[in-house]
């Protein structure tokens, strides 16, 4: 009997989880089809995405209660407010050394394991930092001196992928990786984990790794309405040559968007980055180099296409606390793309389902064509499923 009743709450937390989902899908076309529409702060329509957006909007949708003893929560992140990983080419290495050094790992330490991320997915064997060796040869002579094992060359301790990443948690596999350096923190020191978790939940800031900074799921750009200080940091001293002061940059550009403030829930979208020639304001005299350098780093732009996003469901006892927990995420992409209905094409195609409602549907889109002039063209924003999991 409680295995059953077992698995029947955890079929409704599940349940939860896909409403947290489907409300935050809800959100990001809500948020799309306004920046459309034209108002006092965006007389243009002009699309952006800043810091104010409906999506990003966490307490809307935290511990939601359906009921007494049911709820749910869903957080929404933009993947184009990080690095893209799965760039290559030379400049690619300086803004991977950057961006280790944002997280306090000594300079030499930064160029090796830049190196060896690098060398994971080029499609070459041969190392960045060795000259004329082998990858498998190079990168097993180093696990083997840190780990003070005899090794010869037949001993392939390591086997670099030279393809894409096809996931971030592929770095921890890079020789030379730490999962302090990856995490922020590492798992499976119980005495850190609790003190992110508690720092977390008293609003502080916790210590920041490489899945905070890059990600594999981007469409190849930086939103510059939502970047972090130390992903833009990592971009723009790569492109300057010059750390510091790619950080003023970064801050300036931070601080101009309106997030320089105490609280979140007084952000609004008033200093939000219109259009790239906003964001390149901001930058000061660094500006126009910076954009105009980008194309060959990482894009610049104010707007957002995919979203990762993750959904709890949960079941409570009779103390509020919870029982049964179920937690699904997705990686999204958002669009809106345009369509035409024409006669001609309708009336002979088929439809399931009610005929008389969809012929109602069409005389009413037909008649709003007429009242506001309308040229035919319609925009219906898409979000699609890229990728899912359970967990």
């Amino acid at each position: 009997m409680k295995l059953t009743t077992l698995r029947r709450d955890s079929l409704i937390a599940r349940e939860l989880a896909r409403i947290g989902l489907a409300r935050a899908v809800v959100d990001l076309k809500n948020d799309l089809i306004m920046d459309y529409r034209p108002d006092e702060e965006n007389p243009m329509g002009q699309p952006f995405d800043g810091p104010a957006d409906l999506w990003r909007q966490f307490e809307s949708k935290e511990d939601i209660e359906i009921s007494k003893d049911r709820r749910y929560s869903a957080a929404v992140v933009e993947e184009e407010s990080k690095l893209c990983l799965n760039r290559l080419g030379p400049n690619q290495l300086e803004v991977l050394k950057m961006a280790i050094r944002q997280l306090g790992t000594r300079e030499s330490e930064a160029e090796n394991i830049a190196q060896a991320i690098y060398d994971w997915m080029d499609p070459d064997t041969r190392p960045v930092g060795g000259e004329g060796e082998d990858e498998v040869a190079y990168y097993s002579e180093q696990l083997a001196r840190r780990q003070k094992i005899r090794w010869n060359e037949d001993m392939a301790l390591v086997r670099p992928k030279n393809d894409y990443y096809t996931t971030l948690e592929e770095l921890l596999l890079v020789p030379g990786m730490t999962p302090e350096l990856y995490y922020g923190f590492d798992p499976a020191d119980e005495k850190a984990a609790l003190e992110r978790e508690k720092d977390l939940a008293d609003g502080k800031p916790a210590a920041k790794g490489l899945r905070d900074l890059f990600t594999v799921d981007s469409q190849e750009f930086l939103n510059l309405n939502g970047a972090g200080v130390e992903a833009m940091t990592a971009l723009f001293g790569a492109m300057l040559r010059d750390e510091k002061e790619g950080r003023k940059v970064a801050e300036d550009v931070f601080q101009a968007r309106g997030e320089g403030r105490s609280s979140s829930r007084s952000l609004d979208n008033d200093k939000a980055f219109k259009t790239i020639e906003d964001a390149q304001r901001a930058m000061g005299p660094s500006g126009p180099l910076l954009v105009a350098s980008s194309q060959a780093y990482l894009p610049l732009k104010v707007t957002a296409s995919r979203f990762s996003i993750r959904a709890t469901g949960q079941i409570l006892d009779s103390r509020g606390d919870p029982r049964v927990t179920r937690e699904l995420g997705a990686i999204v992409e958002r669009k809106l793309p345009s369509f035409m209905i024409r006669d001609d094409i309708e009336d002979r195609r088929q439809r399931r389902g009610d005929m008389s409602r969809f012929e109602q549907r069409m005389e009413e889109l037909k008649d709003d064509w007429k009242a506001n002039k309308n040229t035919g063209v319609y925009q219906v924003p898409i979000v699609r499923a890229l990728r899912w999991f359970e967990y």
